[in-house]
């Protein structure tokens, strides 16, 4: 028998793949060891396309030294791609597929906007002879120069990833190294723009008010550089400052620039001063405090010598500062009248009301904050802010005097009280003669008696007087007593 060195019946061995890699055009380049053999002709490239361990022919390298083939069609950027490698021989006898396929590393980056991080994962390089001894993760900030970010452990295949700036564009990529330290295999290239959820500069109150007897309304902007970010308001209510309570949601507006408001009808301003608190809501469950907003409560005293005493307690929390109280009253025809601008710390004030010329004796009063200059609110157009209290009202006790004596053609020609803060809404005025007979009466009381009964005069004498008025306080007044009417020649 006769033998060769170039030719034998003897199924072509195959070859040993030294590493895949991925190029960041995303293309595939396999390296292989090759076989110098005579009887080698060419290598044959197989490929997974269907990730299902079902290899594919999709390439022949000819000749026996050429050990590397570039994958133009691979998906590296969507999977970890799989490949092994055949040899062929001069006769056209295909060898079985190297044992051991190698993949490609498929790296995935995610960022969670919430908990602002970027989670990388990657599956682990396989069947290196001698196995990994590290990955190397590489990083590129807004188009600048690949850095090696960190250097992990070979049994790692997850990092989270914080080193960045919100806006930043990042790109990534993995190499694992070889034992030998000589042979690496890089990944897919992943690249994202980074928004994180962030919370809003500034949510403020500009202005808490008491716009009816049981309505308060509350007013405030959003400063943020992304309002998606933010899902929704709670609008928070509570009378000590300390404890609150939610009352109400309000969801975000798509509008930055959006001046929101809310009226709160479950209230008694005329009663306690209240708190308030807007806490932004971002899409992450976040929650945002704004600055606290407080009502003002005007309480009211009557005091002696038809002096009326206010207090009332200090807005807050203006970001410009309190620039002072008005004090308004209110006049017969419903008009309100600044009376007083008092500068904090003032929060009392006293109004004599004795030559007022008020009928009723009934005085109604509220006190308007005005805040200082608030650079925060320019830029919004919101000007001049004001905060109005609660309305509160004082009824003076009424003072009357009643002339014991007339005479019609006399100093005093007419019997009439004079009064002073009498409301003559209910007031009424009787005369009766000796024997008890009504001879006169007024409802007016600018009207009084000019000593005449049925159009005649009245004769010389003591009459009796039955003054009655109710007023606005609700109190009932009655002043009886008797008058004489003299008659001069």
């Amino acid at each position: 028998p006769w033998s060769s060195d170039t030719i034998d019946n003897d199924t072509p061995m195959p070859p040993e793949i030294d590493y895949v890699t991925v190029l960041q055009n995303n293309d595939v380049v396999l390296d292989w060891t090759s076989l110098f053999n005579p009887e080698t002709y060419s290598y044959i490239v197989y490929y997974d396309k269907d990730a299902n361990n079902i290899f594919f022919p999709i390439a022949t390298v000819i000749g026996n030294t050429n050990s590397t083939y570039t994958d133009t069609n691979a998906i590296p950027e969507m999977r970890s791609e799989t490949y092994r490698v055949a040899t062929l021989d001069s006769c056209g006898n295909a060898g079985t597929m190297c044992d051991l396929p190698h993949h490609t590393i498929y790296l995935e980056a995610e960022l969670d906007r919430c908990a602002q991080h970027i989670e990388l994962n990657w599956n682990f390089y396989e069947n290196w002879n001698g196995g990994v001894v590290n990955y190397n993760l590489y990083t590129q900030v807004n188009n600048g120069p690949f850095t090696l970010e960190t250097t992990l452990a070979a049994t790692d295949d997850n990092f989270f990833f914080t080193n960045f700036n919100d806006g930043d564009s990042i790109c990534f990529y993995m190499q694992a190294t070889h034992q030998n330290g000589s042979v690496t295999s890089e990944s897919n290239l992943t690249c994202l723009r980074v928004r994180v959820v962030r919370p809003p500069a500034l949510t403020y109150i500009y202005k808490v008010d008491v716009v009816g007897s049981a309505e308060i309304g509350i007013d405030w902007i959003v400063n943020t550089d992304n309002i998606n970010d933010l899902d929704y308001f709670k609008i928070l209510r509570g009378t000590d400052g300390i404890k609150y309570d939610t009352i109400e949601t309000i969801k975000a507006p798509l509008d930055p620039f959006a001046l929101m408001s809310y009226t709160d009808y479950d209230v008694n301003p005329g009663r306690e001063s209240y708190f308030y608190l807007v806490m932004s809501i971002d899409v992450c469950g976040a929650e945002h405090p704004s600055n606290g907003a407080r009502t003002i409560f005007l309480s009211v005293d009557q005091g002696i010598n038809y002096e009326n005493t206010l207090i009332w307690n200090e807005y807050f929390e203006w970001l410009g500062s309190v620039e002072g109280y008005a004090v308004y009253r209110q006049n017969d025809a419903g008009d309100w009248e600044d009376i007083l601008f008092l500068k904090p710390p003032a929060t009392m004030a006293k109004d004599n009301v004795t030559n007022i010329p008020d009928l009723d004796g009934k005085f109604c009063y509220k006190i308007v904050a005005e805040e200082s200059v608030n650079s925060v609110l320019i830029p919004r157009n919101i000007l001049g802010v004001t905060s109005t209290s609660n309305i509160i009202c004082a009824t003076q006790y009424p003072n009357i005097y009643v002339p014991n004596a007339f005479s019609p053609k006399g100093v005093n020609k007419i019997f009439k009280p004079v009064t002073l803060f009498v409301n003559q809404a209910n007031y009424s005025m009787v005369i009766y003669n000796r024997w008890g007979k009504q001879i006169f009466q007024s409802q007016d009381i600018t009207v009084g008696w000019d000593g005449k009964f049925n159009g005649m005069l009245a004769p010389q004498g003591v009459y009796l007087y039955d003054i009655k008025f109710i007023n606005p306080d609700g109190n009932s007044y009655r002043k009886t007593g008797s008058v004489f009417l003299m008659r001069v020649q």
